[in-house]
């Protein structure tokens, strides 16, 4: 199952979820934050505790799907050309970096 944010009418960020019948938003109260640890089965059986709301796809105005990182986790030089581009050495293992809130 596809997870997706998008931006519901007062233009606040929503949760959706991209079913076998098409898209639902799932209620206003349920964050990303608590459905991204969630396997198929336990997505499943929360949506079948929740009242879900179809979606017209061509309505929807998609968001960032996660829209408040903790942290972010990068690569730096992670390929050739990069490295070249900023006459930096190629690196032996990758440079990896860290961006927090």
């Amino acid at each position: 199952m596809k997870l997706f944010q998008y931006h519901g009418i007062s233009n606040d960020i929503r949760v959706g979820a991209m079913t076998e019948n098409g898209p639902v938003a799932f209620p206003s109260l349920i964050k990303m934050k608590d459905l991204l640890g969630l396997n198929d089965a336990s997505l499943k059986e929360l949506m079948a505790k929740e009242v879900m709301v179809p979606l017209k796809q061509e309505d929807i105005k998609f968001a960032p799907v996660v829209t408040d990182p903790e942290k972010i986790l990068c690569i730096g030089l992670n390929y050739r050309q990069h490295a070249l581009e900023t006459n930096e050495p190629i690196p032996e293992y990758p440079l990896i970096f860290c961006k927090f809130a």
